[in-house]
Order: structure tokens, then sequence, then C-alpha cells
């Protein structure tokens, strides 16, 4: 199970949403081994079946990556685009011979 929740997250570029989709397949998997126990399977083989169940882990992360795409932070690129504009307005203006300190 944990390799193929290393597998799956090694897709998933976003790493704010890891521990989340780490949690959320991990409980799907336990759910499905508790099922499969029932059935009268052994503990490792409940678990194989779980995870094999759950399909491919590398296309797996490929879907939810696309589902969990990083968050660009807009305000820090927004406040470098103003101060690297004042910065051209300064230079165009001549500013640091105008500032008297």
């Amino acid at each position: 199970m944990d390799e193929y929740i290393k597998q799956m997250l090694q897709q998933i570029r976003c790493k704010k949403a890891h521990l989340m989709i780490e949690q959320e397949i991990r409980g799907h998997i336990e759910e499905q081994i508790e099922e499969n126990l029932k059935y009268g399977m052994t503990q490792e083989e409940a678990e194989k079946l779980a995870v094999r169940d759950m399909g491919d882990p590398i296309e797996n992360g490929i879907l939810l990556d696309k589902i969990h795409k990083p968050q660009k932070a807009w305000d820090v690129i927004l406040l470098a685009a103003i101060v690297s504009g004042i910065g051209q307005l300064c230079a165009a203006w001549n500013c640091n011979e105008r500032i008297s300190v």
C-alpha cells in the first residue's frame, strides 16, 4: 500500500495536496482491505487485492495531478511586477538624481 501511494503521489505536482490525497487513498484501501478480510482472505491477500483494485498508481496520479494543479502565487507575481515597474519608471525619470537623502 505504501509503495502504491508513493508512486501515485510522485505524479502530483501540488505538494500541498499530498497529505490530503494520501489520507483519502489510504482510507479507501483500508476500507477495501476490511471488506476483503470479511471474505476470509489473509491480511496480505486482502491488501494485495485492495491495492490492485485501485488501478495503476501512475495513471491515477496523473489524473489527480490534473485536478490538483499547483496554484501560482498571484499576489507575489503582482507585487514583483509592481516593484519592477516602479524601478523602471525611476530609471526612466532619473529618480536617483532627484531623491535627496
